[in-house]
């Protein structure tokens, strides 16, 4: 079984930027230190979109194989340096023995954030962030069937 994505999305993210509530900290043996405006939190409205492709194999009667591979963006519209790219790929096997699932996979990813701005204050701007992540996992679920009556 084979399959494509396509998922647009719009959203709101009240501190884009992860910051602290207050704009100074205490340092001791310095004292009070003032962080410029932007390092409070900052809000905007975002897009999203996601593409991907899946595929599911069968190996055997109960396990099967699978592979997901998908890209995705998330765009801030009233902020920037806090734009995200990410692309991924999912590999697994299956094994489903009635209401039993076991499931084991790996994933890749790489992430990236371009540009990160300097909340320090000062207009230089950091360079990008470029992540690479790797992920391994296992997962065991059982299902069950509840039947209420009233």
């Amino acid at each position: 079984m084979y399959g494509a994505y396509i998922e647009p999305g719009i959203g709101y993210n009240s501190n884009v930027n992860t910051a602290a509530a207050i704009n100074n900290i205490i340092l001791p043996y310095w004292g009070s230190v003032f962080l410029s405006p932007t390092a409070l939190p900052q809000h905007s409205v975002f897009t999203y979109d996601s593409v991907g492709v899946n595929a599911v194999v069968p190996i055997d009667n109960n396990v099967s194989g699978f592979v997901n591979v998908n890209t995705s963006q998330q765009r801030y519209s009233q902020i920037s340096g806090y734009n995200l790219d990410v692309t991924n790929a999912t590999t697994g096997v299956k094994y489903a023995d009635g209401p039993n699932l076991l499931v084991a996979f790996g994933s890749l990813a790489k992430l990236d954030q371009v540009p990160v701005p300097n909340t320090g204050g000062g207009s230089r701007v950091c360079s990008s962030i470029k992540r690479n992540a790797v992920h391994i996992a296992r997962r065991w679920q059982y299902s069950y069937e509840l039947w209420l009556s009233i």
